[in-house]
């Protein structure tokens, strides 16, 4: 059986380095793309776009503050506001929210109202017992988020909180001796009823916690390189069938599996020097031009599983393509606009964050969609290998279902023919 795969190995390499011309452009054409597309939209990725984000409210107060803060967010056209049935722990808070799951998700504390009110007091009157500490209003962001979005929320929630302040400390005003609005809030002291909310990535694994232009096109073009096998894959498959060579081979009593595994191999090896090498061209020649580094994450050796699911599910898909289209002209037409239509679907020519929420929902049936958010995982949210469980297991479940689907079709077609 051993024996049988390893003749089977050798032949498909010997045919793919019969056509070099081919194969090499297996490897230009993608690295081309990357380097053209993070150059080109280096600066659109820091510019501000109009989109709408996924903001949860946890309103832990029962008064003015908090019901004010929520109606600023749900009237405004650039939030889905979300309210959680039941109070969620602030741990659960942070890791939705560092996962994706929210973009945003701000957290109103319990006495936001009655703790401003009284250091509103305190600052009138000089009272201690009045004395609170300034409210913490917290606000958690998704990682992924672009720079300019995060400064616009954070300059917008305090906008809010000011406004907020200003309405209290007018009440207070009016329940003083004197005519309303004659008193000197606090004097020359600047009023401090909530404290001011900060940027949360301070800490993050880099200045640029967002993705950049090429941590988006450079693992994007990969992907759509590495499922674009399905062309000469399927091509020489349907050709081998048709002209009777995998007939003459299973007649040898080579099985079908046996013989597909040999297809399996070599484009497997060739899929890992496609992204390998786009990788490499972000992190040293991309700077190089002129353009920004590719950032692997905190855990780079994550990439490993994820691009060996993503080969698995890209051949697989490619096997089962062969296994329906007639002709070796229908497997290179079909395969190529397929695998466009995929990669369009999946966030690689557009990134899914400017993609309106119907098109957002329809992403996951692109195996693609679920590789890149794998990489940006890892690039971006400093994933490690358990951190993309769930994409790894979707890739390699897409790939078993394709390549089932192809060898039981494959199976079919030379017992009928």
């Amino acid at each position: 059986m051993f024996n049988m795969l390893k003749a089977a190995v050798i032949k498909e390499t010997r045919i793919i380095f019969r056509d070099k011309e081919a194969l090499a452009i297996l490897f230009i054409l993608p690295a081309a793309f990357v380097l053209i597309m993070s150059l080109a939209l280096q600066d659109a990725f820091r510019e501000q776009a109009g989109i709408k984000f996924s903001m949860l409210i946890v309103n832990k107060d029962k008064g003015e503050v908090g019901k004010s803060l929520v109606e600023a967010f749900t009237e405004s056209h650039y939030f889905d506001v979300i309210i959680p049935e039941s109070i969620p722990d602030t741990e659960t808070i942070a890791r939705e929210t560092n996962d994706g799951k929210y973009q945003f998700a701000l957290v109103i504390p319990e006495k936001a109202t009655s703790g401003a009110a009284n250091n509103s007091r305190y600052l009138f009157t000089g009272l201690k017992k009045y004395k609170k500490t300034p409210v913490e209003i917290k606000l958690y962001v998704d990682p992924a988020i672009r720079g300019d979005h995060r400064s616009v929320i954070l300059a917008t929630l305090n906008k809010s909180i000011k406004e907020i302040e200003n309405t209290i400390l007018v009440k207070a005003i009016s329940k003083m001796p004197g005519a309303p609005g004659t008193v000197d809030p606090g004097g020359n002291k600047k009023p401090k009823l909530f404290s001011e909310v900060l940027d949360p990535f301070k800490n993050r694994i880099s200045d640029k916690p967002s993705p950049t232009s090429v941590q988006q096109n450079a693992p994007g073009w990969g992907l759509l390189a590495m499922f674009f096998l399905v062309i000469p894959l399927a091509g020489t498959l349907v050709r081998e069938r048709d002209e009777g060579s995998l007939l003459r081979l299973q007649t040898m009593a080579a099985p079908v599996s046996i013989l597909l595994a040999g297809k399996i191999v070599p484009y497997f090896v060739v899929n890992q020097i496609q992204i390998g090498l786009i990788l490499l061209e972000g992190v040293y020649l991309l700077p190089l031009l002129g353009g920004e580094k590719l950032e692997l994450g905190l855990h780079p050796e994550a990439i490993i599983p994820l691009s060996f699911a993503i080969s698995f599910a890209a051949i697989g898909y490619g096997l089962m393509v062969a296994a329906f289209c007639r002709t070796a002209e229908q497997a290179t037409s079909f395969g190529a606009t397929s695998i466009l239509i995929l990669g369009a679907l999946g966030g690689i020519m557009v990134p899914k964050i400017v993609m309106p929420p119907l098109m957002q929902d329809i992403t996951v049936f692109s195996p693609m969609s679920w590789g890149l958010d794998g990489f940006l995982a890892i690039f971006v949210r400093g994933a490690d290998v358990s951190g993309i469980i769930l994409e790894v297991g979707v890739m390699l479940a897409f790939g078993f279902i394709c390549l089932t689907i192809g060898i039981v079709r494959f199976k079919y077609k030379l017992t009928h023919a």
